[in-house]
């Protein structure tokens, strides 16, 4: 091999290794846009027929393992703190064979929770957020993320990341609808 082909070679993966930014997202009150700079940003919507309440508590049965209807495409399991919903609860996510750690930052019951991920293959946050549509609720979840580690910035080059997490929400969004319309008592 060349000593150019080498140089191009041991810059590309340079450029891998040290191409992450640190973001810390400004302190928050409520649940407004983040202001950060990600370089994952994506919304994911849905339409679900229920209410707010019942979408928020099927959430926050899910997240803390207490149910299943996300799998297989994601698992959760609470580490630490006693709800999902409590600031500073812990939780450990499976995706897809990542494992990654969310804290609980923000929250206001039947509305929005935000979260933190604090371990595993991505920095950044996620918020998710019940509004009330014509007797239903819509659900937006914003994710936002830088990638951590080299692993993840290898695969960035080949997928697009962005959207497997949109297949992933709307796997979740029509298994919750389905989980919901089979607990309804209609």
């Amino acid at each position: 091999m060349n000593k150019i082909v080498k140089i191009i070679m041991l810059s590309f993966l340079a450029g891998i290794l040290f191409s992450g930014c640190e973001s810390v997202p400004e302190e928050k009150s409520d649940a407004s846009t983040p202001t950060a700079t990600y370089k994952y940003d994506v919304t994911d919507e849905a339409i679900i027929d229920a209410n707010p309440s019942e979408i928020y508590k099927a959430f926050v049965e899910e997240f803390n393992g207490k149910t299943n209807w996300w799998q297989p495409r994601l698992s959760a399991k609470l580490r630490q703190g006693s709800s999902v919903d409590e600031i500073g609860a812990i939780t450990d996510l499976n995706t897809g064979g990542l494992k990654l750690a969310a804290k609980t930052v923000e929250v206001k019951k039947d509305e929005f929770i935000r979260i933190n991920y604090i371990e595993g293959p991505f920095r950044g946050e996620a918020l998710s957020k019940l509004e009330e549509f014509n007797g239903k609720t819509k659900i937006s979840f914003r994710w936002q993320a830088n990638p951590e580690g080299l692993m993840i910035r290898f695969f960035d080059l080949f997928l697009n990341i962005e959207k497997e997490h949109s297949k992933t929400m709307k796997i979740g969004f029509d298994n919750l609808n389905k989980f919901l319309k089979d607990k309804s008592p209609n």
